[in-house]
């Protein structure tokens, strides 16, 4: 409201409501595209950031869903010091140590009032950090492909407006997205696999066992999702501590495992199978009007076990 009440009273009523429809769409693109310090599970923020909002236009759902693609992809890549030894030392030279003097300051003190103060200490994540990174993009990839099934054959009823050329960008950046975060948890699990060599063809048998049977057609109430979103609330240390057990290395090392494929399900599209037996997956062949993208079963039962919480004041 505050924007639109500063738009000049001598504007033409047409310029005003093409000002008034930009910042519509300009606060929509980045409403809740984070969540607020107190509020809302990510699991259940990040829904908000892949629905269409009332009806709003086609092409503004989906910018919104690419820039938060870009983000998440951008959180998995970010598991390092993001420059190399020698550059970070300079780095810190000059904006921690340089006192060579600089009008009525020094060199350090006029970086710092610009940029603020820059730490250089940066270290590799953590693997359940890692791992807890990059779950936080199984939700968003759910609620993405859900929305992109509902709404595509719409879209493509206009191939040439800006939506139906939109639907490619998207395309790159849910596929990037996937392969960030599957990238991230094979990371996370090689340092154990180098310290229990056993551990990886044992696991692998069951990884092949638990397709089977469905594991990762959906989500089950009490079960490894629900554990690692149950996480989130307390914080990137708390996560970091499960490594300090052998039992915790040994669970964040399984579940990573099952949730790189439950990652990879959602390359797939999906055909139905009897009732009551695991959905058919089968090649996506890109295009979203002629078949159903993977979504996870379940989502909606498991968010009620998740319940309220305040969060902690460090978010993964």
């Amino acid at each position: 409201m505050k924007l639109k009440n500063s738009i000049p009273e001598s504007t033409s009523a047409d310029e005003k409501a093409s000002l008034e429809k930009k910042i519509d769409q300009s606060v929509n693109s980045i409403f809740r595209m984070t969540r607020s310090t107190e509020s809302d599970h990510y699991s259940v923020s990040i829904g908000h950031v892949y629905r269409r909002r009332g009806n709003e236009d086609f092409a503004a759902m989906i910018m919104r869903m690419i820039g938060k693609n870009d983000d998440r992809t951008r959180n998995c890549m970010e598991y390092g010091p993001t420059y190399d030894a020698d550059t970070t030392k300079q780095i810190n030279l000059a904006l921690n140590k340089d006192i060579t003097l600089f009008k009525d300051t020094t060199v350090s003190g006029e970086l710092t009032s610009r940029f603020g103060e820059v730490t250089v200490d940066g270290k590799m994540m953590d693997p359940p950090v890692m791992v807890m990174t990059a779950f936080n993009s199984m939700l968003a990839l759910h609620y993405q492909n859900a929305a992109i099934s509902r709404y595509a054959g719409r879209i493509m009823n206009n191939p040439d407006g800006r939506a139906a050329k939109l639907l490619d960008v998207l395309e790159i950046s849910r596929q990037k997205m996937i392969n960030s975060a599957i990238k991230l948890l094979e990371m996370a699990i090689s340092p154990y696999e180098t310290l229990h060599p056993d551990e990886k063809a044992k696991m692998g048998r069951t990884v092949e066992r638990e397709r089977k049977k469905g594991f990762y057609d959906g989500i089950e109430p009490r079960g490894p999702w629900e554990y690692w979103a149950g996480l989130d609330p307390k914080g990137r240390e708390k996560v970091a501590d499960l490594y300090e057990t052998e039992a915790g290395q040994k669970r964040v090392y399984r579940e990573a495992r099952h949730f790189i494929e439950a990652f990879k399900n959602f390359r797939m599209a999906v055909e139905e199978g009897p009732k009551g037996s695991p959905r058919k997956l089968v090649d996506y062949l890109g295009d979203p009007t002629k078949q159903t993208l993977f979504t996870l079963k379940g989502v909606d039962k498991a968010m009620k076990h998740l319940g309220n919480y305040r969060r902690a004041k460090e978010i993964i």
